[in-house]
């Protein structure tokens, strides 16, 4: 049965006591009525006191039922707690009126944290975390290494307790080192990355965990699963095709079963991959689930025992981006529930197209429900002493007029794409883009004359080639596109890093990942790449760990045109969109209980108070009493004066009217303080206009008397004859 708060008053209906509105509470009866009961445990029924406390309860059972209020305030939070394993269990019970919630051990961290934030009380057997050998590992070897930061040790430990994870810290926090100390040398290590870190990868295993061997693949074809203790690295373009799953059979519904057909060889199938940890770097490469690369990692990912991406930008610019790369690692049910939940969450909507989908603000739990997989810190909040990025547009002038003409024209035809706070289609700008970054290169080249007149290292990017092959023909300059081998990138950094070169020239796609360039401080973007992402990514580059400056500052060109000037109000924005969706934290504010707090009592206690409130009733009826007996005696006087006939007006009771009339009005303040002296607040406006008319006749004279006359206690002791 359940309770409400008593909203009108009425009388308890166990103690019989006056329980105003607003206090105590009602409940149905079983004759369809309501009854009212003050908020005492002696006066309410034990069944409703029973269902009082079930409504307030926060608690989470060693079985995994969360209970918790209904409160609109904390149903991002809840909703984001890990959902039972268990199918039989659904994530909201009906009957219950509870959640079931998660409690294996990969999720126990989240699920406790979740707890801390609401206030829900946990059974003393879940508070324990279980132990496990991974993490027991983890931390041995995180121990014996005194020069890891505060922060990375946690992120070692999350990466050991899982099996399917992402860590999607900032740049340059180092997800390779904690990624390498989390590997088990029980087990096996599939390293897929892009092909410009493969060595780097190499580097860090022998800095790291020497302990572990190491081996980089090259070329089609060389593709081979890690043994225990062994680490193979290879790029995402030497994936063998074989990973791409084929149709292998059909299932009861005609649906087809997908598999991939391994090489019959004998060193494949004698592999336990489920005691492989596939880990892969810069994981939003197989954001789009049409391609090949998304496919091959999402293969990968089904033989693997553990899946752990790293990443720093699991969402680039659109939302389906972040669902592909929680796809590929089987994940998307465990954050989203699936397409639809997904759906939900982004306020996604079917657009014109067929299969098309309009994307508004994520909720605020989508950052929350990321957290059942992903573990994401950002420099602002780890790393205090890291230089703050100082950021500064420069517009550039000077455009032929040829170009002009061309942007004047473009901008016409995509006004109102940008007025709709879209970017246009990446075929009608790419072209004049381009254009627009040789129109550039003048202003690029005086900014560089100047860094190196001052003898400030400068890295510099640019989305296109014709800038930075410009840099390559400066003395003292070298550049990084994509035509440059991963060793020559290597060997390029060091002899920046060194200080052996004055500059040096990227294009975003080549050098935005993967490479540390923090000999310098300061950046220079010729133009910025489509993907705001990316964009941040090639300036952690600079600002990382080993980045001794102040600050970084950030320099970017800008054209003075509305399209240019556009664009880049549209990058900001779909940067606020990413940090809603991935950074932000939802703060929690328990409102007031919405069942009403019983008072525990005591039986004398409840016999003192009943005792009280009858020598309170019987107070009142005294009073009430002496009021009903002055009211009889005024009515008993009233009865008198009506039997009685007027009497005459002597010229002695005239001079008697006039001056008590003058008496009360000297005597009243105009009845604006209650002091009970002189007239009421109508009378004394009356006596005013009578006093004005001198009370010359004989009915002005009985007006007035007839007024005195209610005034018999101020009166009857100084004029006697009025009240005969």
């Amino acid at each position: 049965m359940s309770i409400y708060p008593n909203r009108r008053s009425g009388t308890c209906s166990s103690c019989g006591i006056h329980v105003p509105k607003q206090k105590g509470f009602v409940a149905r009866n079983t004759q369809g009525g309501w009854d009212v009961f003050c908020n005492s445990s002696k006066c309410i029924p034990a069944h409703l006191q029973k269902a009082n406390a079930a409504k307030n309860r926060k608690e989470l059972t060693a079985d995994g039922e969360l209970y918790f209020p209904y409160d609109p305030a904390a149903l991002d939070l809840l909703r984001s707690f890990p959902p039972s394993k268990d199918r039989n269990k659904p994530t909201w019970d009906k009957v219950k009126k509870c959640r079931h919630v998660s409690l294996q051990p990969e999720d126990r961290r989240r699920v406790l944290e979740l707890c801390e934030r609401l206030g829900i009380e946990v059974a003393e057997e879940l508070k324990v975390l279980p132990t496990d050998r991974f993490v027991e590992s983890a931390r041995q070897r995180c121990a014996a290494i005194p020069t890891l930061y505060p922060f990375q040790g946690p992120g070692v430990e999350f990466l050991a307790s899982r099996r399917t994870a992402i860590l999607a810290d900032d740049m340059g926090l180092g997800k390779t080192v904690q990624t390498l100390l989390a590997i088990d040398p029980s087990q096996g290590a599939l390293v897929v990355c892009p092909s410009a870190v493969k060595y780097s990868w190499a580097d860090e295993i022998a800095k790291w965990r020497p302990d572990l061997r190491a081996e980089v693949m090259e070329g089609r074809g060389n593709f081979r699963f890690p043994k225990a203790g062994e680490v193979v690295i290879t790029n995402f373009e030497i994936l063998p095709k074989w990973l791409v799953p084929v149709k292998v059979a059909e299932d009861e519904n005609g649906r087809d079963i997908l598999s991939a057909i391994f090489p019959g060889l004998p060193s494949y199938r004698d592999v336990d991959t489920k005691n492989i940890v596939l880990v892969v770097d810069e994981a939003h490469r197989a954001k789009n689930y049409r391609t090949l690369l998304h496919k091959k990692i999402r293969e990968l990912a089904a033989l693997c025992g553990r899946t752990w991406f790293l990443t720093g930008t699991p969402l680039l610019t659109k939302p389906t981006d972040l669902y592909g790369v929680l796809q590929a690692g089987h994940m998307d049910r465990d954050v989203f529930g699936g397409w639809r939940g997904f759906v939900r969450c982004f306020n996604g909507s079917r657009s014109g197209w067929k299969g098309a989908y309009a994307w508004g603000a994520p909720l605020p739990e989508v950052p929350e429900r990321m957290r059942r997989v992903m573990l994401r810190r950002l420099k602002e909040d780890v790393l205090q002493d890291l230089p703050s990025t100082v950021w500064r547009d420069i517009t550039v002038d000077g455009m032929k007029a040829g170009l002009r003409k061309q942007l004047d024209a473009l901008y016409a035809g995509v006004k109102g794409t940008l007025d709709r706070r879209e970017l246009p289609a990446f075929e009608q700008l790419s072209a004049v883009r381009s254009l627009l970054s040789e129109s550039r290169i003048p202003a690029m080249l005086d900014l560089v004359e100047d860094y190196e007149d001052a003898g400030n290292p400068l890295v510099v990017f640019s989305a296109y080639k014709a800038p930075i092959k410009k840099l390559a023909e400066r003395d003292g300059w070298k550049t990084i596109t994509g035509d440059v081998s991963a060793a020559e990138r290597q060997q390029i950094v060091r002899d920046f890093q060194d200080g052996k070169l004055k500059g040096v020239g990227l294009t975003i796609a080549a050098g935005g990942v993967g490479l540390t360039l923090t000999a310098a401080s300061n950046v220079l973007f010729v133009d910025l790449d489509w993907t705001p992402a990316l964009n941040k990514q090639a300036v952690d580059r600079i600002r990382r760990i080993g980045q001794k400056a102040a600050s970084v500052h950030v320099v970017r060109l800008v054209s003075n045109h509305p399209v240019d000037l556009r664009v880049h109000e549209l990058l900001a924005e779909k940067i606020e969109m990413m940090e809603g969706a991935l950074d932000r934290q939802v703060q929690y504010q328990p409102k007031a209980p919405s069942a009403v707090v019983i008072k525990q009592e005591t039986q004398a206690e409840l016999d003192a108070r009943l005792a009280k409130q009858q020598a309170q009733d019987e107070q009142k009826a005294r009073l009430r009493a002496q009021e009903r007996a002055i009211a009889q005696g005024w009515l008993q006087r009233e009865q008198n004066k009506a039997s009685r006939p007027e009497a005459p007006i002597t010229s002695q009771t005239a001079t008697q009217i006039r001056d008590a009339l003058h008496f009360m009005l000297n005597r009243c303040d105009g009845a604006h303080q209650r002091d009970d002296v002189g007239f009421n607040k109508p009378d004394a406006g009356r006596a005013r206009i009578l006093a004005q008319t001198g009370l010359t006749t004989r009915g002005e004279l009985r007006i007035a008397e007839r007024m005195l006359s209610r005034y018999h206690r101020q009166l009857h002791t100084r004029y006697p004859d009025l009240f005969v």
